[in-house]
């Protein structure tokens, strides 16, 4: 009982999302109408034709009733285009939508949400999960309303023609949903559970696929096409299970409507013979039996297919519902001099071990900070509080005086340029990697490039600043990667910068490059120096090391 709750809460969940594509929806249905008003009478013409004119030689009437019979087909389909058109167009619209959606609201979420999941699994319900929705998609519960109209225009139809035959045709109906109860909650359940394992597979794959090298280097090609392929069986043994099962169910509801048929041409010739029905009548009746039974069948097969969508509405949903560790703040924030204060700020990402325990920290502007540790001191986190990717446990971080837990992300980070100790390039052009989407001009972006040597860089390559550098830029050196990274920081003209191992994958006369950089940028702004190299730290005027969760002023040999 629970669960069929829960499945109906899912589905007015996922009904709601249409209020968008209302108006075009009540167009759609509208030429549903039309279509039902125009085809339904069509076996009473067949009647006519046979019990009336026909035995009167009514050649004109017969024309004429020939006529009206192919003008009803006409505008049947070419209702049945329109529709097909509107709805085509809204279940585009309303899947790009959708994917956006989710992305976006992933965007927002920390490190700490990202940390709980892999990345093939996000992936396959922005792709997969919501691919799979197209069997709740508002035109399929128009559609579903559609044929429960065309169902009771016809039963009362049949009851006009003979209450006996009509009485006969309706006890077949419960069976079809006997069927359907029967199967309905196993297809569900084989759905949700296909999923999932397709989800694992996916996962992966990815990690696979990005591992390559080591796999290669360690020579566990089989190990990891074995581990792949107990994936696949999982999954598509799932999907055979499900699909099965399906097949079963469409079998019987097609073998119920062919004996039915069957069995009610034998009481419809029975009832002729007595003189009680005509052919007319029996050509009419089976006419709007075949009528009923199409959308009878397409209720039972809508119904089942019902059962795999919602399984994937159900993940989708699982992943909107999913908070961000940290909430937005609504100020902006709004930085003159780019003071940054870190107020006894303790931080653990278990709740249980403290990686940074009541730090407190100064970043003036005008001077470059130099920070040292060891690996797994703290110093990434020290960054990634600071851009709140992460949040402080206790105390607070400050810019300008300005809690930094009050102001919004674009706002906080639009102000902040960092360069990752693991840089990520796209798969598009040294261009695009450099201006990331945003609007950089031409001379901004040209004295980047000569600053950095990347001119000398890009004047080797065949499209130049247009050259694709490949998936995470695997066409390019570290060294190059490295420089790219930096531009795309200084086009950004941020008021606080921050450098976590600059020095990484870079030769000598490109560090060097980078350190006359930072020395004459640090009048105007507020640098942060994170650094193993003695060599890069020598343009720190103060450094400070993270050890024991706590901060100390290293020349000076106290917190």
């Amino acid at each position: 009982m629970a669960e069929k709750e829960q499945q109906t809460n899912i589905l007015f969940r996922f009904l709601s999302l249409f209020k968008p594509y209302l108006l075009i929806c009540i167009v759609g249905f509208c030429l549903i109408l039309f279509e039902i008003i125009i085809s339904f009478p069509r076996p009473l013409f067949f009647k006519y034709i046979v019990d009336t004119i026909i035995p009167n030689q009514d050649y004109k009437m017969l024309i004429a009733f020939v006529a009206l019979t192919v003008g009803s087909l006409f505008f049947q389909n070419l209702s049945s285009l329109l529709q097909s058109m509107i709805f085509i167009n809204v279940r585009k619209t309303f899947l790009s939508d959708l994917r956006l959606k989710v992305y976006e609201h992933i965007q927002n979420f920390s490190q700490i949400n990202f940390s709980n999941k892999k990345t093939g699994d996000i992936i396959s319900r922005i792709l997969l999960d919501i691919e799979a929705l197209q069997d709740l998609m508002i035109d399929k519960y128009l559609f579903l309303l559609k044929d429960i109209l065309y169902s009771i225009c016809i039963i009362g139809a049949m009851i006009f023609l003979d209450i006996r035959m009509a009485s006969f045709s309706l006890l077949i109906i419960p069976l079809f949903f006997i069927v359907f109860n029967v199967f309905a909650n196993n297809i569900y359940s084989l759905s949700e559970l296909f999923q999932q394992k397709r989800e694992n597979l996916t996962s992966s794959l990815q990690e696979n696929l990005l591992g390559k090298k080591e796999i290669q280097a360690f020579n566990v090609n089989e190990e990891k096409l074995e581990a792949i392929g107990q994936h696949i069986i999982k999954s598509e043994h799932l999907r055979r299970k499900r699909d099965l099962q399906t097949a079963v169910a469409n079998f019987m509801a097609t073998n119920i409507n062919v004996v039915s048929i069957i069995v009610l041409w034998g009481v419809g010739g029975y009832l002729i013979i007595q003189g009680k029905f005509t052919i007319g009548s029996l050509i009419a009746f089976t006419n709007f039996y075949n009528m009923l039974f199409i959308p009878f069948s397409r209720i039972f097969s809508t119904n089942i297919a019902f059962q795999t969508s919602l399984a994937s509405a159900k993940r989708v949903f699982e992943l909107l519902d999913e908070k961000s560790e940290i909430l937005e703040g609504t100020d902006e924030l709004i930085v003159g001099a780019g003071n940054v204060k870190f107020d006894d700020v303790t931080f653990s990402y278990d709740k249980k071990n403290n990686i940074l325990n009541n730090v407190s920290l100064e970043l003036n502007p005008g001077e470059i900070v130099g920070l040292v540790g060891s690996s797994g001191t703290g110093k990434s986190t020290l960054v990634a509080l600071l851009t709140r990717f992460i949040d402080v446990d206790k105390g607070k971080i400050t810019i300008d005086d300005q809690n930094i837990s009050c102001v919004t992300f674009k706002s906080l980070r639009d102000n902040i340029g960092i360069l990752h100790q693991d840089v990520f390039l796209f798969n598009e052009s040294i261009k695009d990697n450099i201006t990331l989407g945003r609007d950089i001009s031409t001379p901004d972006l040209v004295e980047v490039i000569n600053i950095l040597g990347l001119d000398e860089i890009c004047n080797t390559l065949p499209e130049g600043i247009n050259t694709k550098v490949g998936e995470n830029g695997k066409n390019l050196s570290g060294g190059q990667k490295q420089r790219i990274a930096v531009a795309r920081i200084l086009v950004k003209k941020p008021k606080i910068l921050i450098f976590d191992e600059p020095s990484t994958a870079l030769d000598n006369i490109s560090e060097d490059i980078i350190k006359d950089i930072l020395f004459k940028l640090k009048n105007n702004h507020t640098i942060l120096l994170i650094s193993h190299s003695s060599s890069t730290l020598e343009i720190a005027d103060k450094i400070y090391e993270i050890k024991n969760s706590e901060v100390y002023l290293k020349n000076k040999g106290k917190k």
